[in-house]
């Protein structure tokens, strides 16, 4: 259904959507470990260096020889403290996701004018957008998912009177909207894999296979 209103659009036939990204990252767990992998759960506090490796501090305390702070927003707590000085803050999105929307679009589509993007997952129909520098400390600003709210019903009225869930994240942002993708400067088994801005699923892999490039050579 094309949304009142808009007068044109552009058909992007190569784009491509995750439905459902917990599956998504449940299935690469699941080959992780499937490989020999294995997984650990716990909060960290601190990165100290320990001769040739790196100490986690928190709810335990782990030596590891390599370390990939891979944080995002939150990336600045652990590296701050090593005198690690990246430019890294949290833009602060906003969502809304209609259950029961099924059918209303059959693939993602960006209001432009708007800034709002609409896209048809497992759970529902979820509409993204806004940028909010708020850091990571203050609370969501409800009226920023209200406006998100009456942009959906008013682009697909069918919308009007369904059950939606609202929250708010936050995207790990650099100025240049660059990611940081190495070895820290200066602190050998360090690494870095921090501001990947609003493309952090879609750079996941690229990222991961980068990183691990660069470890295995620096064990070469």
């Amino acid at each position: 259904m094309r949304p009142p209103a808009t007068r044109f659009g552009m058909f992007l036939d190569d784009y491509a959507t995750i439905l459902n990204p917990r599956r998504y990252v449940e299935a690469m767990t699941a080959a992780f470990v499937g490989a020999g992998g294995e997984i650990e759960r716990a909060g960290v506090s601190a990165l100290t260096r320990e001769g040739d490796g790196w100490r986690l501090q928190g709810a335990g305390s782990r030596r590891f020889e390599h370390v990939v702070v891979a944080a995002g927003a939150w990336s600045r707590t652990l590296l701050d403290p090593l005198g690690i000085r990246v430019p890294l803050e949290s833009q602060r999105g906003y969502h809304v996701q209609f259950e029961g929307g099924d059918g209303v679009i059959s693939r993602t589509v960006v209001l432009a004018g708007k800034k709002v993007f609409a896209t048809p997952m497992e759970l529902g129909l979820r509409f993204g957008g806004t940028v909010e520098i708020g850091g990571l400390a203050r609370p969501p600003d409800a009226r920023r998912s209200d406006v998100l709210q009456r942009i959906a019903v008013e682009s697909f009225p069918q919308l009007a009177g369904l059950s939606a869930q609202t929250w708010m994240g936050h995207r790990p942002c650099m100025p240049n909207s660059v990611p940081v993708i190495s070895e820290a400067q200066g602190q050998p088994g360090l690494w870095l894999a921090i501001g990947h801005d609003h493309l952090g699923l879609t750079d996941s892999l690229p990222t991961a296979l980068r990183i691990s490039d660069g470890i295995c050579g620096a064990r070469s």
